[in-house]
């Protein structure tokens, strides 16, 4: 009887918290006295972190933190009472760290460094996998994970745990500081080296003879002392060579076919009889290719299968690879179960994925989990109007949301309706223009809005949307940052605007009268802005961009040709390179000044 009256008692004592924050403080004090549980303890705990973070008591928060670690709370909590929103005690600490990171003013930041700073040594000291990662769950968002990433990365790459080892190096590779990105490119590039990714490692190492040549890395040299010294007998060196442009100027190319030999016999079976083929990014040396319930992993510089993964018979791939990319893992989602793959870890013959998670709580319906923004600490799936958040590296749930809105998200739109990277997601609705924002973290709702915008001229980078509004007084084009809801880019355009995507972070546009100018959409700056001469927007139909290390080419096609049309070849297939195709007139920019260097039709 006294378990019951307590579980009543506690439940009144919950809706009352949720219904006013009037007494707040007495009322977790009683919540507190209820919580005998580890689980009803980490519910109090979730709910009166959410008190604390609203005084600004950060200390008090980061013990909290530490109560966190201690107890064991085997099922996820509803967030703020919200039994729509489960959330795990992973996910929640993890979220509390990044708030207290963005809100802390500098006082507060400098007490709560000196307590991380003493949990990074002690980490440290500790050495083992658990300690680490321990470390990491809590505090990933502060600058002190730098070091304990890389030194995990190093443990897990020991015991052949590559894939894991890649997600930490690939967060320290994000990081906007230029010598933690310098050091993690090394570090990177060793792993890929280790696992026999020469190709990979090649273009890593231009990085490090170009964008971090000045920088000391924590070996003591700097990145172009490193290419120095590289191993001239390597493939990856072979392969970086062969990337270098040539010395001498060229006037024209003749192309001729060349047989070299004959190919392996295991070659001509490589590409046949294949359902479906996906492409991951083009650095990625690999590309599958599924053949009922097993994708064959293919070398794509060699023509060879190097590996088989056994999968479920239906699936669902990344729609756009570039934003669901995490290195070498690929996230599938099937019925009522999601695979995480790795590229790394193939087996000599077939190979399971790296973890396989089964959901038991859906309904009968055979729709399979769609694939959504993903990162190494988030990958994000959807499964009717609901949103799962799961940890790449295991799998295991961190969040799930069950109640966003009716046929929004994917289901809206399969290719932009569900967008996002490691901080915001956003799902918009069946209408396309109204939207719900939500951590990525934690699945929290940051924000519901609605934008003015014409669905068919839209381009995503990340959780930023390129769109073009509906006015029909004004069009506007805008770049739309929905973790701050401000545009970084807000320019009226004529009434047909025109852009394209040169990259994961490069826009160019066409405004008004006839300005081109290229932006980079992490910070809305201008890159270059160039005059484009009238004849080459009279009629346009089609404008498309692309570039190489020191250029930007752009292709205008017209309504009407001015020229005939090529012939084409379909007996050979283009579809699995990477490859850009123009017609009409082609125009070459240069990528430091801006200037028109040639042109052709």
């Amino acid at each position: 009887m006294k378990t019951r009256s307590e579980a009543l008692l506690r439940e009144l004592l919950y809706a009352e918290l949720n219904q006013s924050t009037q007494d707040e403080f007495q009322i977790l004090a009683k919540l507190e006295r209820l919580a005998t549980t580890p689980q009803e303890r980490g519910r109090y705990l979730s709910r009166k972190s959410r008190y604390l973070l609203e005084q600004e008591n950060y200390q008090a928060l980061m013990e909290v933190a530490e109560e966190f670690k201690k107890i064991e709370v085997k099922h996820p909590l509803a967030m703020a009472g919200d039994t729509d929103h489960l959330v795990t005690t992973k996910s929640l600490i993890a979220g509390l760290m990044e708030k207290v990171t963005a809100k802390a003013d500098r006082i507060d930041r400098e007490a709560l460094e000196a307590t991380i700073t003493d949990d990074q040594q002690a980490a440290l000291k500790d050495g083992s996998i658990p300690a680490l990662q321990a470390f990491l769950d809590t505090y990933g968002s502060w600058s002190q994970a730098v070091e304990v990433r890389s030194t995990l990365a190093a443990r897990l790459t020991e015991r052949g745990q590559i894939q894991q080892a890649e997600f930490l190096l690939m967060l320290n590779r994000s990081d906007p500081d230029e010598q933690i990105a310098a050091n993690a490119t090394y570090e990177l590039l060793e792993l890929w080296q280790t696992a026999g990714l020469p190709h990979e490692a090649a273009a890593l190492l231009e990085e490090l003879d170009k964008k971090y040549a000045q920088v000391t890395l924590d070996t003591g040299i700097t990145g172009k002392q490193y290419v120095n010294r590289f191993d001239r007998g390597s493939q990856t060196w072979t392969i970086f060579q062969a990337m270098q442009p040539l010395q001498r100027e060229v006037s024209h190319l003749i192309i001729r076919q060349s047989d070299l030999g004959t190919p392996p016999p295991e070659t001509r079976n490589t590409y046949k009889n294949y359902e479906r083929k996906f492409l991951p990014p083009p650095e990625i040396s690999q590309l599958l290719l599924k053949s009922g319930g097993q994708l064959h992993v293919i070398n794509k510089h060699a023509g060879l299968t190097i590996g088989k993964i056994e999968v479920s018979d239906r699936i669902s791939y990344p729609y756009h690879s570039q934003n669901t990319r995490v290195g070498h893992f690929i996230p599938l989602g099937s019925t009522r179960k999601i695979h995480g793959v790795s590229l790394l870890q193939l087996d000599e013959e077939i190979s399971t994925p790296l973890w396989t998670q089964e959901f038991e709580d859906l309904n009968t319906s055979q729709s399979l989990f769609y694939v959504g923004p993903s990162g190494p600490r988030v990958c994000v799936f959807q499964w009717d109007n609901r949103l799962f958040g799961l940890n790449p590296a295991t799998g295991k749930v961190l969040w799930e949301r069950r109640n966003i809105p009716s046929k929004s998200g994917f289901l809206s739109d399969s290719s932009k309706g569900l967008i996002g990277d490691q901080q915001a997601l956003v799902a918009f609705n069946i209408n396309r223009t109204n939207y719900d924002v939500y951590s990525t973290i934690t699945g929290e709702l940051i924000r519901k809005g609605e934008l003015d915008l014409n669905s068919r001229s839209r381009h995503v980078f990340g959780r930023k949307l390129f769109y073009e509004t509906t006015s029909t007084t004004e069009k506007r084009v805008r770049l739309w940052d929905p973790l701050t809801d401000q545009h970084l880019l807000d320019e009226p355009v004529s009434n047909t605007g025109f852009s394209t995507q040169i990259s994961e972070t490069e826009l160019a546009i066409l405004l008004p009268p006839n300005r081109l100018r290229i932006l980079n959409v992490e910070t809305g700056e201008t890159i270059i802005e160039s005059i484009i001469p009238d004849e080459y927007l009279k009629s346009l139909n089609k404008f498309i961009g692309f570039k190489d290390q020191e250029r930007y080419y752009f292709n205008f096609s017209y309504t009407t040709p001015r020229r005939r049309s090529p012939q084409n070849d379909f007996y050979v297939s283009d579809s699995f390179l990477n490859v850009v195709h123009v017609d009409n007139d082609l125009i070459s920019i240069d990528g430091k000044t801006g200037q028109i260097l040639w042109s052709r039709n």
